[in-house]
């Protein structure tokens, strides 16, 4: 079981910061309109894309109105744009003026208090998503947790509460300032300056805690005579924790774990500022660890950052969840199957307990058991699984999802495991439609979707409909995998099989011979499908 052949990659944990990024990135999402704001999600990172289709389906669900049609420059960056509540909104006793920016969990305004008193306060509500449990579960947990805190460079809470159409809402006092990060950006400052700023002169720069684009970042006090305390300490390994993600992202992977690692050993400096901090860094190094096939690495990772959460966070808590679910899926990837099987049923027990049943991390879950129980050769429990996740899918994110995508793709294949390939065939069509569909499509799962289209076709003796598919996958993957990968050797076979049946018996000799060449290059590893290819070639008679 391989996340690459399978499904979307594991879990990463969603941080404060990832949060202020996914409202940031549901902001911009809801003014565009259905084609510019899949380009949009296509284009960042999985894991905040997932959280704001989370929230733009709940928010349809709950009866969001729409923001309307965009301004012909809308997608351009030009041109008038709506915001999530107009100007003039009444939530309570307050009336909201402009939108500053997005905060851990909702979107945070500029508001005028009518009554009892008049004045003006930073107003940060939970608008889309509201209608989710899980949702309103943690902005109540955010707001009981911003009223405990008492330090001169946070704002005060002054007011919470639910509104007539139930949207919950915190009031904060206003502090002006500019963001940090434009603070940077104008001064035009290195990542290097940008680390030594320090929290003294980061507060000292954004003047508060709240300012438009750049929410809810709490700054404590500096040190003395500008030697490192434990907050800036802290406040370094946050940045090499934000830097190592944007890495990764931009396929710097070896670049990104020394960022990681630089900032596990900081955050093991200051363990009683952040223990939760430390677990995400050493999360996050396991991710990529995981998209580098390095498995084992992962799993130490995984199991490393596992009792950290365990101590810290209450029983049951969706972090420890999401942990053990990557932990899962990095033992299942080293063929430890049975092994893996029940954590990832205590992983998706735990998951609907916490989030509900209709949660994308519940779909996760269930696809992974899908594809676990597939290869463990339980295909009817795989189907069960598969069927439930593409439900969530389906509801949540929508019928064109890319996830929705993965679901149908295993879904066709358990099926077609179980020797029903008329219910698999439209389901696997369905999957190939949507990943051809997007702006720019990812070429190896649209190979992934013709692989297996090929070999139903072939199943059934067509041939003449096999053919352009399967030279379509050896096509894609020859351009998109590393020379002499073996997969190329089995396209090369799959076409050469084609060829045969169709009568082309000398072309299919050369793909024969170019296909078995490949798969015999990638020697141990490769010895059953280089078994299984020899067998295709000596059944048709072309040895």
């Amino acid at each position: 079981m391989t996340t690459s052949d399978s499904s979307p990659p594991p879990d990463e944990t969603l941080s404060l910061a990832d949060e202020r990024r996914a409202l940031a990135l549901l902001a911009e999402a809801v003014r565009l309109g259905d084609e510019e704001r899949e380009a949009l999600l296509a284009a960042s990172d999985l894991v905040v894309a997932s959280q704001v289709r989370a929230l733009l389906a709940a928010g349809r669900g709950a009866g969001t109105p729409s923001t309307g049609t965009p301004s012909p420059s809308a997608g351009s960056g030009g041109g008038p744009v709506a915001e999530l509540l107009p100007p003039g909104t009444g939530l309570g006793p307050y009336r909201i003026l402009q939108a500053l920016g997005a905060g851990g969990m909702g979107q945070v305004y500029l508001a005028e208090q009518t009554e009892p008193i008049e004045r003006r306060v930073a107003l940060k509500v939970l608008q889309l998503g509201a209608a989710q449990p899980w949702a309103r579960r943690r902005f109540s947990a955010e707001r009981r947790a911003m009223a405990r805190l008492d330090h001169p460079n946070v704002a005060k809470i002054l007011d919470a509460g639910t509104a007539a159409d139930g949207t919950l809402y915190l009031a904060m006092e206003r502090l002006e300032g500019v963001a940090i990060t434009t603070y940077c950006d104008e001064h035009r400052l290195s990542i290097e300056a940008r680390l030594d700023l320090g929290p003294a002169g980061a507060h000292q720069a954004a003047g508060g805690a709240h300012r438009a684009g750049d929410q809810d970042e709490e700054h404590q006090s500096g040190g003395d005579g500008g030697r490192p305390v434990p907050e800036d300490v802290k406040l370094r390994a946050d940045v090499l924790t934000n830097l190592g993600r944007q890495q990764r992202l931009a396929g710097e992977l070896e670049a990104s774990e020394a960022s990681y690692r630089q900032a596990i050993d900081m955050y093991t400096q200051v363990s009683d500022l952040g223990d939760l901090d430390l677990a995400a860094a050493i999360t996050n190094l396991g991710v990529l660890y995981f998209a580098e096939n390095r498995w084992a690495d992962a799993e130490a990772q995984f199991s490393r950052a596992l009792p950290i959460l365990r101590d810290r966070l209450p029983p049951g808590h969706t972090r420890i969840a999401t942990i053990q679910g990557n932990l899962a899926a990095a033992v299942a990837s080293q063929g430890r199957l049975a092994e893996a099987a029940p954590i990832f049923e205590s992983t998706l027990a735990d998951q609907r307990a916490i989030l509900g049943d209709d949660h994308p991390r519940v779909a996760d879950s269930l696809n992974n058991l899908g594809v676990l129980y597939q290869d463990l050769g339980e295909p009817e429990k795989a189907v069960t699984y598969h069927r439930q996740a593409l439900a969530i899918r389906e509801k949540v994110l929508g019928p064109d999802n890319t996830y929705t995508a993965w679901s149908l793709d295993n879904l066709a294949r358990a099926l077609d495991e179980l020797g029903r390939d008329e219910e698999a065939l439209p389901l696997q069509r369905r999957a190939l439609a949507i990943r051809e569909s997007r702006e720019t499509p990812a070429p190896l799962q649209v190979a992934r979707s013709l692989e297996h289209l090929a070999r139903l076709a072939m199943e059934r003796g067509d041939y003449a409909e096999a053919m352009p598919k399967a030279e379509r996958v050896l096509a894609i993957r020859r351009d998109a995998l590393p020379p002499g990968d073996s997969r190329v050797g089995e396209d090369a076979v799959r076409v050469g099989e084609c060829l045969w049946h169709l009568g082309r018996r000398d072309e299919a000799r050369e793909r024969f011979a170019e296909g078995l060449a490949l798969i015999e290059a990638g020697g141990v590893q490769s010895a059953d499908e280089l078994a299984a290819a020899r067998q295709t070639v000596a059944a048709l008679g072309a040895g």
